[in-house]
């Protein structure tokens, strides 16, 4: 059942039992019980007029309640300090937190006038060895947590810049240690551009907020 829901995404939006049993390779006949289970406890909807399923409205309300408990409120806090960012910069602010060896975006403010927008939005995941976020987060590990977290993960190329062998990551994170803060220089996407410096609470650092931009701009 979780991984029906795990399914979704802003792409796949809407899923039929068919398209489920692609991604899943699971009996269709215990698709259907399954979707019916979590039809009735608001996990799922089914579209009438499509007959494709889709995500409840119980999901919105567990995702809202992780961001008040779990993330403190981080999003709504930031916000006024991200548009103070956006409109000093002209560039979008971006606040992530870590999530094992990605990061998930939770709020993003972008300047009215940007003519290329940078198209991330709340709950979008990506790498932490190619994003400013992602290295800005790791950087203040200790070294025996960071060793565990990188031991046979893998770093894949996005573009002919990124960071591909955990060498050169560990090398890139005594920089980042050493000036504060992360740079993304054309790791993650050609022609985008971040910076990103680390959030700290008590516990040690909860989060990270960069800067990110064209490079055509």
């Amino acid at each position: 059942a979780l991984q029906i829901l795990s399914c979704f995404s802003v792409k796949d939006f809407e899923l039929s039992v068919g398209d489920l049993h692609d991604k899943l390779g699971v009996h269709k006949s215990t698709l259907v019980r399954l979707l019916q289970s979590l039809a009735e406890e608001g996990f799922i909807e089914q579209n009438p007029l499509t007959d494709k399923y889709r995500l409840g409205i119980k999901t919105f309300e567990i995702g809202s309640m992780c961001h008040r408990t779990r993330l403190r409120n981080l999003g709504a806090l930031a916000r006024p300090t991200m548009q103070q960012v956006t409109s000093k910069t002209g560039l979008s602010a971006n606040l992530a937190i870590r999530d094992r060896q990605e990061i998930v975006y939770v709020e993003t403010v972008e300047p009215n006038d940007l003519p290329l927008r940078m198209a991330y939005s709340a709950g979008d995941r990506f790498g932490i060895h190619h994003t400013a976020l992602g290295k800005a987060m790791i950087a203040h590990l200790p070294p025996e947590d960071l060793e565990l977290l990188l031991d046979g993960m893998e770093l894949a190329p996005l573009t002919p810049r990124t960071i591909t062998t955990a060498d050169q990551l560990v090398r890139e994170l005594w920089e980042v240690r050493t000036r504060v803060y992360a740079v993304d220089d054309e790791e993650s996407l050609p022609g985008l551009r971040c910076v990103a410096a680390p959030i700290w609470d008590s516990s040690g650092v909860v989060a990270a907020l960069s800067a990110s931009g064209s490079t055509l701009i």
